[in-house]
């Protein structure tokens, strides 16, 4: 509201005592006279229009005053709405982190994610957590959707994990079905290679693949992803095999290391 309108609401109420006294004038001078009948016409317009006019920008006022409040409540209604989604969400990770944790073998330790290096073949995770949560090198990372790669540097308070979408990242795994063993590495952003498949092996699309436990650093049996697509070489002795993880790994937010197993250190 610009300040004349302003001006005009504030002082709605003399405007309108000015118009009451000079209808009230012009009402003790007035006879059939047709002049003086004319100018009495011209007055009731007159103070009809000034009152309709402040009516109007008193209205213009009280409307814009509303829309104002009800934009900040949209805009307050949305945020919270919001911030409700995302603590629905956090609550079901956590939910889920939580019965894996009480239902699993290993001893876990729950880290935040906190940094993200990803650029093409090199993809590595910031946790919140290092040598003072007993946290060692080559630890393994791991979600209730399978395995996301493991610790590759270690501080004090934080540790960097390289993922197994990582161009040197290396795990011995196995096709749960055949137990055909090979060497899991990168591929691409989303996928992984399945290396060291002999050709005609029985391995095919829909195969799930899991860690051999032909490691020191992985214990058997930790879900890797499904085989997407295996096909024989002509000029190679090994199959062509694609594996997909099921995890999100843009969307990492907290994960699990399994910090012992089997009764041993990691």
């Amino acid at each position: 509201m610009n300040s004349y309108q302003k001006k005009l609401t504030n002082f709605k109420e003399y405007f309108v005592l000015l118009g009451c006294l000079l209808f009230s004038l012009l009402l003790i001078f007035s006879n059939r006279n047709e002049q003086l009948d004319a100018v009495k016409t011209f007055a009731i317009d007159l103070i009809g229009s000034v009152q309709a006019r402040v009516a109007y920008f008193s209205k213009y006022a009280f409307l814009e005053q509303e829309n104002k409040f009800l934009r900040h409540q949209n805009t307050v209604l949305a945020l919270e709405n919001s911030r409700m989604r995302a603590a629905l969400q956090e609550n079901i990770r956590l939910r889920r982190l939580i019965g894996f944790k009480e239902q699993s073998d290993y001893e876990l330790v729950a880290a935040k994610v906190i940094g993200r290096n990803s650029s093409g073949f090199m993809n590595q995770i910031l946790l919140d957590v290092g040598e003072k949560d007993s946290i060692n090198k080559n630890m393994p990372i791991v979600l209730p959707d399978g395995l996301v790669g493991k610790i590759y540097r270690v501080e004090e308070n934080f540790s960097i994990g390289h993922l197994i979408l990582d161009q040197n990242f290396r795990v011995s795994a196995k096709v749960q079905r055949s137990s055909i063993n090979g060497i899991i590495g990168w591929e691409s952003e989303r996928s992984c290679s399945f290396n060291e498949i002999p050709n005609r092996s029985d391995v095919q699309a829909g195969d799930l693949v899991v860690t051999s436990g032909y490691s020191d650093i992985f214990p058997e049996g930790i879900y890797i992803g499904k085989i997407t697509d295996a096909r024989d070489t002509q000029r190679d002795l090994f199959m062509n095999v694609t594996v997909k993880p099921d995890i999100d790994f843009n969307r990492l937010e907290e994960v699990l290391i399994i910090t012992k197993y089997n009764n041993k250190d990691s």
